[in-house]
């Protein structure tokens, strides 16, 4: 029986160790971070979806009793409201002429458009809507629903300008809230409402279906987390391949 032992003979360089325990032990932490904000997101994600396939509710008090409060139109207090915002909500009211905005916005069933931005009138208070998405060819001619009606869509808080979390990132609309402010002041609610495929407004605009927030919404991270991990890996092959070439790292056999 011939035994053939692999004999193995390492010096690592001091310097070059260090740096690489050091980053190893970075890019693990953060792709065990990556790995914590995936579970948040989708978290969050299954609340929004789970409130979305209950009944509308009415608007909470708590957003009334801010109404024409300007620190909360412009996002600064945001944590009275946190609990509501993305709920699934219905209001009843009417339509107002002015001011009406409209942003540019694609829609899967004709491509580019504008999305409708309304001031809307209930007991409660004036709410921005945005309505849905017309085709660019009705931009000019396009009109409002007259008569009293009730509307159901999620509701959207004002976002904060330093709050990145997806349940305030603003992916469908940008509410001009300064505008409507300068009209309606203190009858000035702080939120909007963006109206989902539940309402039937008319044959010209297209409203949103709510689980398209979910799809504009990335959630990257558990692939942000595998690319930390295979970068520490090959940063590894590197080291050992540095120190093979450089007589470093030596393998032989005897028999």
């Amino acid at each position: 029986i011939i035994l053939v032992y692999i004999m193995i003979s390492f010096r690592p360089a001091f310097l070059p160790t260090v740096m690489m325990i050091l980053m190893s032990i970075l890019m693990i932490y953060l792709g065990l971070w990556q790995k914590e904000r995936a579970v948040w997101k989708q978290g969050i994600l299954s609340e929004m979806t789970q409130k979305w396939n209950s009944a509308p509710t009415l608007l909470p008090i708590a957003a009334l009793s801010l109404k024409g409060d300007i620190h909360t139109i412009q996002g600064h207090n945001n944590s009275l409201l946190e609990t509501h915002n993305m709920n699934l909500v219905k209001v009843t009211g009417e339509f107002l002429a002015r001011p009406l905005f409209y942003r540019p916005a694609n829609h899967k069933s004709f491509g580019k458009g504008y999305e409708v931005i309304a001031a809307f009138k209930t007991s409660e208070g004036v709410i921005p809507i945005a309505l849905g998405i017309i085709p660019d060819e009705h931009k000019d001619d396009y009109i409002l629903p007259k008569s009293k009606r009730e509307v159901v869509g999620i509701l959207r808080m004002p976002p904060a300008d330093n709050n990145t979390s997806p349940k305030h990132k603003d992916l469908v609309a940008t509410v001009p809230f300064t505008s409507f402010y300068k009209i309606y002041n203190n009858d000035l609610l702080p939120f909007w409402i963006t109206a989902t495929t539940d309402n039937h407004f008319d044959d010209v605009i297209k409203s949103r279906e709510p689980h398209s927030f979910i799809e504009n919404i990335p959630n990257n991270h558990n692939t942000y987390m595998w690319t930390w991990f295979l970068l520490a890996g090959t940063l590894w092959v590197i080291y050992i391949a540095w120190h093979y070439h450089t007589k470093r790292l030596w393998f032989g056999k005897k028999s």
